[in-house]
């Protein structure tokens, strides 16, 4: 048996032990094997009166991970104290594997989904479990005696658990019949080391009230309590227009001071912005910003004359970037418009760069007013715009379906006057990822529960898959008279964006059943549920009381149905339109849930299929 922990992309940690035996020699795989061999060692007590077997296993493991060797080492092998005919030899072998970089000094803000593996395939073993702040969670729990030929499973330490800072998770497991047995960490340290933070960091920039057109120097602090500064940025908005642009080159540490070169006599505000090392970034630019500096022009004075010079020049600032819609979920498509204006005193001569966001693809043939470049994968335009004159850039993207978070669009317009050109930044927020499940997996939720679930391709609603939950392939469960509810299950948190409208959860879903939803004496029978947080949405199955349910020979076919249809009584038990209306949780995480149960026995499954899942925004 085995429990491995295994590295993913967005969550690299490293478990605070050490091998016991760091001396003894490591057997080196090929890439993504895990060769054991195991160590013996006989210690005699003095007088000879009592002997100890220590059985140590030692793997060694060589993985890549996206181009990175790992390293693994063995932390755990304790016996198992079995009872009945289970032998007393029963070891389990808990190892950590990383990649070289990152390790537990790399901060999250995210939840990085499952990071632990638990594979075993000999029987003896009752439980295992995890600890976090002083409270123990089951990984596995398993009724002895009977054996577990194969066991696989996927786990992951609950984000919402996880402190603030850096978090220690301890792991124990018991054999059948024994007691609980925790492995002993090296001194000093209680378990795998888990580093979260999703506070943002605070900044708070300086300058002068008055100032001549020349540098002006803007001093800067910054603290983030957890994970510590990354860098920090300087933004700045010209006169009342407040329209805020990204300037100079952005600084570490947690002070420093920005040169800024002002264009133009004025009123000038100044607002810094900080990201920490987790990755969370200080709110954006607004109002008056931190700080304001009125620049002055230099006068020169002449016999009996005042006069004050400025040379021509043309003035970008006034160029806009928008996103239609303002938040997407995975799937869609997203328009971004770029519109220049050209509000100085000479012609700009502007080059447009705008490169295509991660996590999307440009659709081919969307631009217009400019070019995409397929080799640098980003969208330009060069021309001469005239004083008092605009031009408009718009294209297309295709989000991916696996998208998540936030897709960042960042255009830069220089006008080959200005050392500095004007920046236009977007962050458009990912409602649902992989609502349509075109991924081919379950990227994005979390699955569960006793019954079957996967994401199939025969007769999706659209595109080419769709969710499966529950048992499709007989009538009845192997053990029809076994009582007990049993259900098959995915959920996944959404963020709902701070957007003008209302905002509707929608989805497609298909049930099949030889049951129905109401039992003939009043029992709640088999059903789809769709929760948004802990509210009951929908509730949905064939009803046909006061007849009993069609049974195998008479299977029910929903076809498929929109979450926004009527109510249909021959389907719907139970529907709350209201609770698909997630408006309320503007600017907050809620989580969705999607349920199929086979409720009281096995007798006469249900299944459903799922679909297009989204979140709408309303007019």
């Amino acid at each position: 048996m085995s429990l491995q922990i295994n590295p993913r992309s967005r969550f690299n940690f490293r478990a605070q032990s050490e091998p016991r035996f760091a001396s003894e020699p490591l057997d080196n795989g090929p890439a993504g094997t895990i060769l054991a061999r195991p160590s013996l060692s006989f210690i005699a007590l003095i007088g000879g009166l009592l002997a100890l077997l220590l059985l140590i296993l030692l793997p060694a493991v060589s993985a890549q991970e996206k181009g990175l060797a790992a390293e693994s080492h063995p932390l755990w092998a304790p016996h198992l104290e079995n009872v009945g005919t289970l032998p007393h030899t029963d070891t389990i072998t808990i190892e950590y594997h990383y990649p070289p970089a990152g390790g537990d000094t790399s901060w999250y803000n995210a939840d990085p989904g499952p990071v632990i593996d638990v594979d075993f395939y000999t029987p003896g073993l009752e439980g295992v479990q995890y600890r976090l702040s002083e409270s123990w969670y089951d990984i596995f729990e398993h009724s002895c005696p009977s054996s577990v030929e194969a066991y696989t499973a996927t786990w992951a330490v609950s984000w919402t658990l996880l402190a603030e800072g850096a978090n220690e998770v301890d792991l124990r497991m018991r054999g059948c019949g024994g007691s609980w047995i925790t492995h002993t960490y090296t001194s000093g340290v209680s378990g795998f080391r888990f580093l979260k933070d999703i506070v943002a960091p605070e900044s708070q920039a300086s300058s002068p009230p008055h100032a001549t057109i020349s540098p002006v120097s803007v001093t800067w602090t910054a603290t983030d309590t957890t994970s510590g500064i990354d860098q920090t940025c300087l933004w700045y908005a010209f006169d009342v227009t407040n329209t805020w642009t990204g300037t100079l080159e952005c600084q570490e540490g947690i002070s420093g001071t920005f040169s800024f070169t002002p264009t133009k006599p004025g009123v000038y505000y100044f607002q810094t912005i900080a990201r920490d090392r987790a990755g969370n970034v200080e709110a954006g630019p607004s109002g008056e910003g931190d700080t304001r500096t009125e620049v002055r022009n230099r006068f020169v004075y002449l016999p009996l004359v005042l006069r004050a010079y400025t040379p021509p020049a043309p003035d970008l600032s006034a160029s806009v970037k928008r996103a239609e819609p303002a938040a997407v979920n995975a799937g869609e498509r997203l328009t971004y418009t770029i519109i220049l204006t050209n509000n100085g005193s000479a012609p700009a001569n502007v080059t447009l760069t705008d490169p295509i966001p991660a996590q999307t693809a440009y659709v081919p043939d969307s631009g217009q007013g400019c070019t995409y470049d397929p080799g640098q994968n980003l969208i330009t335009w060069t021309e001469t715009l005239p004083v008092g004159e605009s031009h408009t850039c718009c294209f297309s993207v295709q989000v991916e379906a696996g998208a998540g978070d936030n897709l960042v669009n960042i255009a830069t317009a220089s006008d080959s006057y200005h050392p500095i050109p004007v920046t236009r930044m977007i962050a458009t927020p990912v409602m649902v990822t992989n609502g349509g499940f075109e991924t081919g997996d379950f990227s994005g939720w979390t699955e569960g529960g006793e019954l079957p679930r996967s994401v199939v391709n025969s007769g999706p609603y659209e595109g080419s898959h769709h969710l499966l939950l529950g048992d499709s392939s007989r009538c009845n469960t192997p053990e029809p008279g076994q009582p007990g509810d049993r259900v098959a299950s995915v959920r996944q948190s959404i963020y709902v964006p701070n957007v003008a409208g209302a905002l509707r959860l929608r989805f497609r879903y298909r049930i099949f059943t030889y049951d129905h939803l109401i039992w003939t004496d009043g029992r709640l029978g088999d059903s789809l549920d769709v929760y948004v947080g802990d509210t009951l949405a929908l509730r949905a199955n064939y009803q046909n009381l006061p007849n009993p349910a069609p049974g195998c020979d008479d299977l029910q076919d929903s076809g498929w149905r929109k979450s926004e249809d009527p109510v249909d009584p021959t389907w719907i038990g139970e529907l709350y339109p209201e609770a698909l209306d997630v408006s309320e949780w503007k600017g907050q995480e809620v989580e969705i849930r999607f349920e199929v149960w086979t409720r009281w026995d096995g007798y006469y499954n249900t299944w459903a299929y799922l679909d297009d899942v989204r979140v709408e925004i309303m007019p």
